[in-house]
């Protein structure tokens, strides 16, 4: 059950959640089989950036080294296949990198001595997750389904737009290994998945207004809002043990410039040029915060206060503040009509995720799955 940030703090389109149903049916890789792709093999890494020479733009490539029986079973020695879907072999190193996208996703919340834990576990996770994958590329494939080229493109732009560059994400798939055409073909798979899903999924069981109201009613807990401020401060910094004279000339600079206030100066832009907090690029805004998030002193003073006042002079351990409450809200509830839309939603992926899965069910119940010894579940 989410918390209720997800219904107040956190407020989602239809797209995001259908792009996150999606994800989570895929493994949540966007890089798909594409970082899966990355070669061991170093001359194939440098023919990357090996440009054609003189007239040879219209020579046919010449043909590959021919590979010795030894090689392949070298290869299949060091990547073996552990399971195969329908005659598509899923490798070791396919699993090995999934599990680490996976587990990449959550590295920071697991205590480092907890860490190979969750990557057995996560490896579990990712190969039932590359069969869904596979299966469901499949199915999209019997069924003809083709993304458009202006579709694939689109979402080409949308990734690609995430970063602060084209060159920016073209270094991001040169770190990877993975080339521009590589990653274009993934997205038409993932693109593949969606369309499949989408297809699939548009009768899942519609909420009802009742559903909604039955939900808002037995889940009261998660509609709970808290006491919360939202807050600009001047910072004049100022150490504990800077002798007693020095403090004071500090004290006295705040107190001019809350004199300054208090006579019409704008707090914000009395900020930007005398706040020694980061803040002061926004004016000093804090955005808001709950209690317990600020240090006592400051917090103290700050739920104390009504939207507009101004505070007094605060001493922390950081130094002197100012404190400015832009609006101050009292604990309370969302209320249901405010609260409507983003249940309706939830309960609307939920119906789309238990469809998903019923529908994975029937792929895997007609598919020929073989794991290889010590892989099967």
């Amino acid at each position: 059950m989410p918390p209720v940030t997800f219904f107040v703090l956190r407020r989602t389109s239809m797209r995001n959640r259908w792009d996150w149903l999606v994800l989570l049916l895929v493994c949540g890789l966007i890089f798909c089989g594409a970082c899966w792709k990355k070669s061991d093999d170093a001359a194939g890494q440098q023919s990357l950036s090996l440009a054609p020479s003189e007239g040879a733009a219209n020579a046919d490539p010449p043909p590959p080294p021919p590979t010795t029986p030894s090689e392949t079973l070298k290869e299949q020695k060091e990547n073996p296949m552990i399971v195969k879907v329908n005659g598509k072999e899923i490798t070791r190193s396919e699993l090995d990198q999934a599990t680490e996208v996976i587990l990449s996703q959550y590295r920071d919340q697991i205590p480092p001595g907890q860490i190979e834990q969750a990557r057995g576990a996560f490896r579990r996770q990712a190969l039932e997750s590359l069969i869904n994958q596979t299966l469901l590329v499949q199915e999209a494939d019997r069924q003809g389904i083709v993304p458009s080229k202006e579709a694939v493109d689109a979402r080409l732009g949308q990734i690609s737009g995430r970063f602060s560059s084209p060159e920016a994400f073209k270094k991001v798939l040169e770190s990877m290994g993975i080339s521009e055409q590589d990653f274009r073909n993934d997205v038409t798979q993932n693109l593949k998945v969606e369309n499949l899903l989408a297809k699939k999924l548009e009768n899942a069981a519609k909420v009802t207004p009742e559903q909604v109201e039955t939900f808002y009613r037995e889940n009261p807990q998660h509609f709970k809002t808290p006491e919360r401020v939202r807050a600009s401060h001047i910072l004049i910094a100022a150490d504990p043990d800077d002798p007693p004279a020095e403090k004071a000339q500090k004290r006295e600079r705040l107190a001019r410039l809350q004199k300054e206030i208090q006579a019409g100066a704008d707090f914000a832009d009395v900020a930007r040029k005398n706040s020694d907090c980061p803040s002061k690029a926004q004016g000093g805004d804090l955005g808001y915060f709950e209690r317990g998030n600020m240090v006592k002193p400051f917090e103290d003073v700050a739920f104390e206060l009504k939207a507009g006042e101004l505070s007094g002079i605060v001493e922390t351990q950081f130094g002197y503040h100012l404190i400015k409450v832009v609006d101050h809200q009292k604990a309370g509830e969302v209320p249901l009509e405010e609260a409507r839309d983003d249940i309706a939603a939830y309960l609307d992926r939920q119906n789309r995720d238990e469809a998903a899965q019923g529908y994975l069910k029937e792929l895997r119940a007609s598919a020929r799955v073989e794991y290889a010894e010590g892989f099967a579940p």
